[in-house]
């Protein structure tokens, strides 16, 4: 009986909400953003927090979709928790914690989605807050779209001989 109950929960739950990939949190920025540039992709990072309902909205609804997303192959999506001591390894190879990231970035307010460089440079203007869930999706999508373009463009203008800061598989 009890699993009959459970398989009649199942089929309550959408698809998408079991298929989709989580976000995870951040822990190595250098290398997360050298990843994503072997793909021609940025470093995406979402400033979030526990008590923020929009955050919440926006993982679910824009950035987990977009790790399924076959515009976006190989993109890496991390997230800072602002009010977090937990450790993350920044991009000059220190250990910080992310509320002292979310401080570097300068982010007072959640969400803000963030598109990063190898150098941990911001390649497009931060997405800061969701003022309208009609355009959010394409607003994103701008963003992610230039940020790809920045990130494909740096990695074919280094001279040939000179070695990149990172190497792809």
């Amino acid at each position: 009986m009890l699993i009959r109950i459970v398989l009649a929960c199942l089929f309550f739950i959408p698809a998408q909400a079991i298929a989709l990939p989580s976000l995870e949190p951040a822990r190595d920025l250098a290398a997360d953003a050298a990843k994503a540039a072997c793909s021609g992709q940025p470093l995406v990072l979402m400033f979030s927090s526990d008590y923020c309902t929009y955050c919440h909205i926006v993982r679910e609804l824009y950035l987990r979709p977009i790790l399924e997303d076959k515009r976006y192959p190989g993109i890496i999506i991390r997230e800072i928790n602002t009010t977090s001591s937990d450790q993350v390894r920044d991009f000059n190879g220190r250990t910080v914690t992310m509320q002292d990231l979310a401080f570097q970035y300068d982010t007072h307010l959640v969400p803000v989605v963030a598109m990063l460089g190898t150098d941990g440079e911001m390649l497009t203007e931060p997405m800061i807050g969701i003022s309208s869930q009609d355009y959010y999706g394409y607003y994103l999508d701008e963003a992610l779209q230039s940020a790809g373009e920045q990130v494909r463009r740096q990695s074919s203008d280094a001279p040939s001989g000179v070695r990149r800061e990172y190497a792809c598989d």
